[in-house]
C-alpha cells in the first residue's frame, strides 16, 4: 500500500493514497499489528528516494545560480527550480490527513517572464532548506527501524537457539543468551521497531508542513474577503444645492441573479453639500 499521487508543478494532489490508514481520516478499516508495522516501514523507506532526489536538485539549483554569473545559468536555474517543486510536490501527497497546499506563486510563459516569479517567491528558498533537514532524517528514519527490528529477532530468536543447542551461540551483545535479560532485550526492541517509525512519520509530516506548505501570512492573505464592489459616482449638482452622489452597492447572490435578468441595480442616492 504506497503513496501514490497526480501532482502538476506547484499543484496540489488530485489521487491521494496514504501509508497510514488511521492518519487519513474518514471511517477505515483496522489493520493488524503486523500489517501496520510493514505500511509504517515502508511508508519511511519510500520517503529516502525522495529525500536524495531533493537533496541533488537542491545542490543543482546552487550550481545553477553561481553559473548565472557568467551568464550560462539563468535555463538551468529555471530548470532546477521547475523540477524541485515537482519532487517536493510528491513529498506534500506523502502527507497523511489534509492535504498540504502548494504554497508556489502562479509562474507561466517563457522561462524569461518565468524565472523572476521563481526567484521571488519565499517557497523557492525555503524548497532549499527542506533536503537539509528531510535526508538525515530520511536516513535515520529508513535504518533505524530496520536495526530495531533486527535487534527484536536476534533477542528473540538466540535464546531460543541458546535451548536448542547449548553451546552454538555464545553470549555476545553484553547480555547472556540463556539470561531472561535477552528476551527482554527483545521485546523491548520489537516495541521500539513498533512505535518509532510512527512517531518518526509524524515528525516528517510536521516538517513537511512547517517548511513546504503556506506561511501564516499566506494563509490570511487567502482569508481576506473580496472587495465589496461599492462604487459611487456623481449624479449631479443642481444650481444652489447640494452635490448628489449615486452609491451603487452589491446585491445579495439572490437578487443578483433576478438583477441580471431584468437589468435592475441597486442604486442608493446620498446628498453631500460642498
Amino acid at each position: 500500500m504506497g503513496t501514490t499521487a497526480a501532482t502538476g508543478v506547484g499543484g496540489s494532489a488530485k489521487k491521494r493514497s496514504v501509508a497510514d490508514p488511521l492518519r487519513a481520516g474518514g471511517d477505515v478499516e483496522p489493520v493488524s499489528v503486523a500489517r501496520q508495522a510493514i505500511l509504517d516501514l515502508r511508508h519511511l523507506v519510500g520517503g529516502l528516494p525522495l529525500a536524495l532526489a531533493g537533496t541533488l536538485l537542491a545542490v543543482a539549483t546552487l550550481t545553477a545560480a553561481a553559473l548565472c554569473v557568467v551568464g550560462i545559468g539563468l535555463p538551468l536555474l529555471d530548470r532546477a527550480v521547475t523540477r524541485t517543486r515537482a519532487v517536493l510536490d510528491r513529498q506534500r501527497a506523502r502527507v497523511g490527513g489534509e492535504p498540504v497546499p502548494s504554497p508556489y506563486r502562479p509562474a507561466a510563459g517563457p522561462f524569461t517572464a518565468r524565472l523572476p516569479v521563481l526567484l521571488a517567491d519565499p517557497a523557492s528558498y525555503r524548497d532549499l532548506a527542506f533536503p537539509l533537514v528531510h535526508l538525515p532524517l530520511g536516513l535515520v528514519a529508513a535504518a533505524l527501524p530496520a536495526a530495531l527490528w533486527l535487534g527484536a529477532a536476534l533477542g528473540l530468536a538466540l535464546p531460543v537457539l541458546h535451548e536448542v543447542r547449548p553451546g552454538l551461540v555464545d553470549a555476545r551483545f553484553a547480555l547472556p543468551v540463556g539470561s531472561p535479560h535477552a528476551w527482554l532485550a527483545g521485546v523491548l526492541a520489537a516495541v521500539g521497531a513498533y512505535w518509532l517509525p510512527r512517531g518518526l512519520i509524524d515528525l516528517e509530516a510536521r516538517l513537511t508542513r512547517t517548511l513546504l506548505g503556506p506561511t501564516a501570512g499566506a494563509a490570511r492573505t487567502e482569508r481576506l474577503p473580496e472587495p465589496t464592489g461599492i462604487r459611487a459616482r456623481t449624479v449631479g449638482t443642481p444650481a444652489g444645492g447640494p452635490t448628489v452622489v449615486a452609491v451603487e452597492l452589491p446585491t445579495s447572490t439572490r437578487s443578483a441573479r433576478s438583477a441580471t435578468r431584468t437589468g435592475a441595480t441597486t442604486t442608493t442616492a446620498a446628498a453631500v453639500r460642498c
